[in-house]
């Protein structure tokens, strides 16, 4: 209705209900979270963004054609009723342009509507259905999209909220899907160290590129009659992860149930009604299985190998990403983005559930990594200009 778009064709490529920005530990700081989904040439992408506390300059927007972690556009508003258009080139933080809107609703809680329009070489910024700022850049052609936050040096206990966020292709076609990797996938370097181990699942797309290690830990064993745990990384929990290990299990001579398993996404103190994890690993039928179980639900397995010969080790990787699991066993893949539930933060562990005193449980080369869709950037190289005196819009 703007004439804003040159042709309304296109698909929707995805939809995020809800990601949190939050600053309030530190000040001089731009934080992103890229959507390694879709590399786009020619889109609309929208959402709304909720004020939390902080200064009247922190910003808050979208990355939008992100070609690597040095080079992308950013997008945002402030409560100063600024539109801001900064550009990442090598790394290097290029000159800021600002317009005047006075389409911004400031102050906490309150909540704005930002759609961006890519077309080309011309990017439009609506705020709350009215043109805010347009411009002309041919630098970046295609990359992913993503959510970003700013804060400089007034900066308080700070934080964006971003809802519905969406995404519309235009008339261009589905890009590459690097997180969707091929059903036969196998993995060779999983035995190595964890630098390999994920280095060979970003290379096959199942990973972004961002993240960092939680921990590493060469060998825990645990034996005995009993139901033996023990927590790991506590003061570190994530929501996407990468986790595994090499299990040796040796069941007792018992038909009751018996487990040699490793845990993510641990929350609660206890075995409360609050408590929560997603656990995996081997039982002493042989059988590969992982569980669920989120507040208030009743815990259910899935099956993933039967008849594993636990005489020798075996080698198990996930990949815990939002509401969805990729599985591998011995390298092989056995569950690729299955549904899951949805995704929460959490710590980690290693368990036993044994009832001979003969059972045990070993766990070796045991690492986690993060998913990590977000950067960090010192903004102190890159301060707050003084407000332009540009058209009001």
């Amino acid at each position: 209705a703007l004439g804003v778009l040159t042709t309304p064709d296109g698909e929707l490529v995805f939809e995020v209900p809800e990601k949190r920005i939050d600053l309030s530990w530190d000040d001089n700081i731009f934080s992103y979270q890229y959507f390694n989904e879709n590399s786009l040439v020619n889109f609309v992408m929208g959402g709304a963004i909720t004020w939390g506390p902080g200064a009247a300059d922190d910003d808050c927007g979208f990355v939008l054609r992100m070609k690597d972690e040095e080079n992308y556009f950013y997008t945002g508003i402030d409560q100063l009723n600024q539109v801001h258009y900064d550009e990442m080139t090598d790394g290097v933080w290029q000159s800021p342009a600002k317009f005047e809107t006075d389409q911004i609703a400031t102050g906490a809680g309150n909540r704005n509507e930002l759609v961006v329009v890519w077309q080309g070489d011309t990017l439009t910024t609506l705020v709350n259905g009215q043109i805010a700022a347009q411009k002309t850049d041919g630098t970046l052609v295609e990359g992913y999209v993503g959510i970003a936050m700013d804060t400089f040096e007034n900066s308080a206990d700070t934080h964006c909220i971003f809802n519905n966020l969406w995404v519309w292709e235009l008339n261009s076609g589905l890009g590459p899907h690097p997180l969707q990797a091929p059903e036969n996938a196998q993995l060779t370097r999983y035995q190595s160290s964890p630098e390999e181990a994920f280095g060979e699942l970003k290379v096959l797309g199942f990973i972004p590129q961002g993240g960092n290690m939680v921990f590493q830990q060469d060998s825990m064993a645990f034996a005995g009659e009993g139901f033996w745990s023990t927590p790991l990384a506590e003061d570190q929990p994530y929501t996407n992860v990468v986790m595994a290990g090499e299990l040796r299990f040796t069941p007792g001579a018992t038909s009751d149930t018996e487990t040699c398993t490793l845990l993510a996404r641990v929350e609660g103190g206890g075995f409360g009604a609050d408590y929560a994890y997603f656990e995996l690993g081997f039982n002493n039928t042989g059988k590969l299985y992982a569980m669920d179980l989120a507040p208030g639900t009743l815990p259910a397995a899935n099956f993933y190998a039967e008849n594993v010969d636990l005489s020798q080790p075996h080698h198990v990787l996930f990949i815990l990403n939002d509401n969805t699991l990729t599985l591998f066993f011995d390298g092989q893949i056995v569950a690729n983005r299955e549904p899951i539930q949805d995704g929460h933060p959490g710590s980690y562990a290693a368990s036993l559930n044994a009832k001979t005193a003969s059972t045990a449980c070993q766990i070796n080369n045991l690492w986690v990594y993060q998913l990590s869709f977000t950067r960090m950037i010192d903004r102190s190289s890159h301060p707050a200009p003084a407000r332009p005196t540009l058209p009001h819009r």
